[in-house]
């Protein structure tokens, strides 16, 4: 369903999927994609209400999905860890990776260099890796020994947030990664969570990260100040917890 949230009404009811969980949904300017159980990846243009879904598949149960920052591309995770990318004007598939040993549904595009896509693996696997999408090469990979619950990028900060899950309610963090030339440097970790944070939005302005919780919290992190010449703090450690983030 597609609701217009000042009105609060359903002005669209879009159906295709038959009785599957949809599990993921992203926005392309007039156009909406889901992702589903079955394995299923349906575009809809919402222009054309009385017009079925394009379905594009791929083949595993899907549990991520990324647009573009031009939005020619999509990238879908699959519960057993395969990754395809779409281009979105020829909708076809031109590459597949398999990307983790778990599921790959923490899935990012660097905003300052359109060819990086961001990957995270599930419990079993727990590897954050960046991946070149025309070559399909691995660039830079770190394990954190955890669930990547979700990936984002600050574009003036060059910087990677990546949100984790583990049993034990200390490692529930999300953790701020330096990618000077695409190198996993530990910036600082963020710890306030005490289950799984499933799910982190950037803010429009790009200065503040949002993160929900298996243990029904959200979080507002302030961790990209747009003075940051000002704001930042050197830390004599880059993993200091008794330090701002900046």
């Amino acid at each position: 369903m597609v609701f217009d949230p000042e009105t609060e009404k359903i002005i669209q009811n879009i159906g295709g999927h038959g009785k599957t969980t949809i599990s993921v949904l992203r926005w392309r300017t007039h156009e909406l994609y889901t992702g589903n159980r079955n394995g299923g990846v349906i575009q809809y243009d919402t222009r054309c209400p009385n017009l079925g879904g394009r379905r594009l598949g791929h083949g595993q149960d899907v549990c991520g999905m990324a647009m573009s920052h031009n939005s020619h591309h999509v990238v879908t995770g699959g519960n057993g860890g395969l990754v395809r990318l779409w281009d979105l004007r020829t909708h076809q598939c031109f590459r597949t990776i398999k990307a983790h040993s778990a599921c790959a549904k923490a899935l990012a595009w660097c905003p300052w260099r359109s060819s990086v896509i961001a990957t995270g693996g599930g419990a079993q696997d727990g590897y954050i890796r960046l991946w070149q999408i025309h070559t399909g090469e691995m660039i830079g990979e770190v394990s954190t020994n955890s669930q990547i619950c979700g990936l984002l990028w600050s574009q003036e900060y060059q910087e990677l947030a990546s949100s984790h899950g583990s049993v034990t309610p200390e490692n529930n963090d999300i953790v701020l990664w330096r990618m000077s030339r695409f190198q996993f440097e530990p910036q600082t970790r963020l710890q306030q969570h005490l289950a799984r944070p499933l799910h982190m939005a950037l803010s429009p302005n790009g200065t503040t990260i949002a993160s929900a919780g298996v243990d029904e919290m959200m979080c507002i992190w302030e961790c990209f100040p747009e003075n940051r010449d000002h704001l930042r703090r050197q830390s004599s450690s880059t993993l200091a917890l008794d330090q701002m983030i900046r």
